[in-house]
């Protein structure tokens, strides 16, 4: 049997004939060899990693762009969002930390918002000034300079202040005998300037003393003239120290009797027969600082009269009660209450007080009779010394200095998004400012409307035109005084309510949107209430024939004959209204406004008269109406025994009437009040003569109200001028001694 025969594996192999793929493309035999099979597998392998690669790339890498492209266009929005509402000036601040969010497709999403300002540096506060006692009162840094003698206020910085000076008061005159008065020392004279500019530099401070009251050295003619009150300076400003008053004289040779001139005059003394002593002069210092002291009289009676005051003349000799100094000046509404008596300086000293004391300090006041009160007086009934007269004061005050971002517009926002598990961060940044896109508010115009308690104020309009704001109305007692927020007053509009009568309003508008900048408006008028029925401020040209009535229901007021608007003279707002005597007067058209019925009213006004009529009939016509209305009359030296004021509420006799001797030249405030059925007179805020009766019905008629003359009466018309003249209906302004009014209604 044949053995079969065995064929190795390896030649086998050689054999097969495997198909290449070369081959086949390549036209030739499609067997290969096994190297070519490598060959074949490796390129197959290569092509499988491409596309793994692909896949990659494609599928997952494009998924994780998109996911930060949406994280990106997250934050973008975010960072425009905040970008247009950053503050102007730039404040830091984080709106938003880790805050989580949703976004699709994405996890764990939450985002960050930062607001830095880079470039905010500042410069220093500037620094406040040295010298005096320094206290704060709000926004305010204040200076007092109590102590008398020379001291200094040094500034590194200029400042815009309110700067009060007030001189020493003069002291008064001794009393020699029991039966002739001595004369009150003058006040200090007040220097008040709200827009004072204090140099960078160190500024002289002086404090005038009182001046000493004259001395009684025995026997009847033994006594001395008060002495004037020392200077007070601050820098370039002057106060002239108040002059002292003049005694009382057995005799009429001795000019001791005479008021020494000064800031304000002292006050004369009384003598026993010859000429009438005078108050010293205060009309020499331009601008005024005071006002003259009051003539003494020169007959048996011997009265003394008053020093001047800051804001009126020294009442003259009189026999029912001290002859009372010239009022003083209240800056209670800038200064506090602290200052002077319940912020009221330089009054001027009573004369012919019973009682001895000597002055207050730091007042300026000159004195009351017999040191009665704060100031140097002269002396009483009696064998008396004169008061020593209240030294003097400065005050400064200005803004506190604070520290002001140089680069306040620029802020930089810096939004963060992280996302995903690990998380991954995305951050966007820009710089944002509104320096170059916002537009400064550069004016707002005065306030419309009428300053009536009930009726609309609209704040003025803004430049540029179209400019947006948001608004904050404001008030104060007095025009240049210290302004505060009105509670929910931020409409561009505002509506006065009975708490606004006798301030002055301003409205501060605050840019906003595209607009930035803060403008305070200019202060309105005085608010008045609906009380006030005429309200004649008499302000306009020299000349000028046009009168408004600024109450809250004005009426037409003509003017007959030479009658007009002269600002030669005034009490506030540099003019007032002139009469010539002989035939000018203003006249309103009748209204019920004016008939008080029974009820209470008040009358008053400013008054200087220029001549005093010395033959009958002796009437100078204040106001008047019908004789079924009122008629107020001073009455003048034509009248002898009946000097002063006489009111008609009715036809026939004087209804009332009170005595007083008129000064020419002289502004004196007058007013007249009914209370129920007390009737009162005052003069500069005194209360002239008794409390009368009356409930007469004053009713009108169709004839008009005149002022400065009685209706059909050419004969007394008055001479002189007139200033602030107000009739109000339904109230009693004053019912006891009050300071006059130290700026217009």
């Amino acid at each position: 049997m044949r053995q079969k025969e065995f064929t190795p594996l390896r030649q086998r192999l050689r054999r097969i004939k495997v198909v290449s793929p070369l081959r086949l493309c390549s036209g030739v035999s499609p067997a290969f060899t096994a190297v070519e099979l490598l060959i074949t597998l490796f390129i197959a392998a290569a092509f499988l990693m491409s596309g793994y690669q692909l896949y990659n790339l494609i599928i997952k890498d494009g998924g994780e762009t998109r996911m930060q492209a949406r994280a990106s266009n997250v934050a973008y929005d975010y960072l425009q969002r905040y970008k247009s509402n950053v503050t102007n000036p730039c404040t830091v601040q984080t709106p938003l930390t880790d805050s989580p969010i949703t976004v699709d497709n994405l996890t764990d999403v939450t985002v960050s918002i930062a607001i830095t300002c880079p470039y905010a540096s500042t410069t220093p506060a500037a620094t406040e000034c040295t010298g005096g006692t320094i206290t704060h009162d709000g926004l305010y840094t204040v200076h007092k300079f109590t102590t008398v003698g020379a001291s200094t206020l040094t500034c590194t910085n200029a400042f815009t202040s309110n700067v009060l000076v007030v001189a020493g008061g003069g002291g008064g005159a001794a009393c020699p005998t029991a039966g002739y008065m001595s004369g009150g020392g003058g006040a200090g004279g007040l220097v008040y300037n709200p827009t004072f500019v204090i140099p960078a530099t160190t500024s002289p401070v002086t404090i005038g003393g009182g001046g000493a009251g004259g001395l009684y050295t025995g026997g009847l003619s033994g006594g001395a003239v008060g002495v004037s009150g020392g200077n007070s300076v601050f820098g370039t400003i002057t106060a002239y120290g108040g002059g002292g008053g003049g005694k009382g004289l057995t005799g009429a040779t001795d000019a001791g009797a005479n008021g020494i001139a000064g800031g304000s005059g002292g006050g004369g003394g009384g003598t026993a027969s010859g000429a009438t002593p005078t108050g010293g002069d205060a009309d020499y210092i331009s601008p005024r600082q005071g006002y003259d002291g009051g003539n003494g009289t020169s007959d048996s009676s011997g009265f003394s009269s008053g020093g001047g005051g800051s804001s009126a003349v020294g009442e003259v000799g009189h026999d029912y009660g001290n002859s009372l100094g010239g009022a003083g000046t209240d800056h209670s509404s800038v200064f506090g209450t602290g200052i002077g008596v319940s912020g009221v300086l330089a009054k001027g000293g009573d004369g012919q007080a019973a009682i001895y004391a000597d002055g207050t300090a730091n007042t300026g006041n000159g004195g009351t009779g017999g040191k009665n009160g704060v100031g140097g007086g002269g002396g009483a009934y009696g064998y008396n010394n004169g008061a020593i007269g209240g030294s003097g004061i400065v005050i400064v005050r200005y803004l506190t200095p604070t520290t002001i971002p140089t680069s306040p517009t620029i802020s930089k926002v810096l939004v963060t998004i992280k996302y995903g598990d690990p998380q991954l961060t995305i951050s966007n940044g820009v710089y944002a400012t509104t320096a170059g896109t916002a537009t400064p508010i550069t004016a707002i115009s005065a306030i419309t409307g009428t300053t009536a308690v009930g009726s609309v104020l609209t704040a003025g309009a803004l430049t540029p035109s179209g400019a947006t704001a948001s608004y904050q109305w404001q008030s104060s007692t007095t025009a240049g005084g210290i302004y505060t927020n009105i509670s929910s007053a931020t409409a561009s509009t505002y509506t006065l309510v009975a708490g606004d009568a006798g301030k002055y309003l301003k409205v501060v508008a605050t840019g906003t949107g595209d607009y930035t900048g803060i403008q305070t408006s200019a202060a309105t008028t005085v608010v008045t209430d609906g009380y006030t029925k005429l309200l004649l401020h008499f302000d306009g040209s020299d000349g000028s024939i046009v009168f408004t009535d600024s109450s809250p229901v004005p009426k037409s007021v003509t003017a007959v004959g030479s009658a007009q608007i002269d600002t030669a003279q005034s009490k506030f707002g540099g003019s007032s209204a002139l009469f010539d005597g002989t035939g000018d007067y203003l006249t309103i058209p009748s209204s019920d406004d004016f008939a008080m019925g029974t009820g209470d009213f008040t009358v008053d006004f400013w008054m200087r008269a220029s001549a005093i009529r010395t033959s009958d009939p002796g009437w100078n016509y204040l106001m008047s109406t019908s004789n079924l209305g009122f008629m107020l009359t001073m009455a003048t030296r034509g009248q002898t025994g009946s000097e002063g004021f006489q009111l008609w509420l009715g036809a026939g006799t004087p209804y009332g009437s009170v005595p007083y001797i008129f000064v020419i030249n002289t502004w004196y405030h007058i007013a007249v009040t009914r209370n129920g059925t007390n009737l009162r007179f005052f003069l500069n805020g005194t209360q002239l003569g008794p409390t009368m009766t009356s409930s007469d019905n004053i009713t009108v008629t169709a004839e008009p109200l005149e002022i400065a003359r009685r209706v059909g009466w050419d004969s007394t018309a008055l001479p002189g001028w007139l200033d602030e003249f107000r009739i109000s209906k339904g109230i009693a302004r004053w019912i006891t001694d009050f300071t006059p009014p130290t700026q217009a209604y």
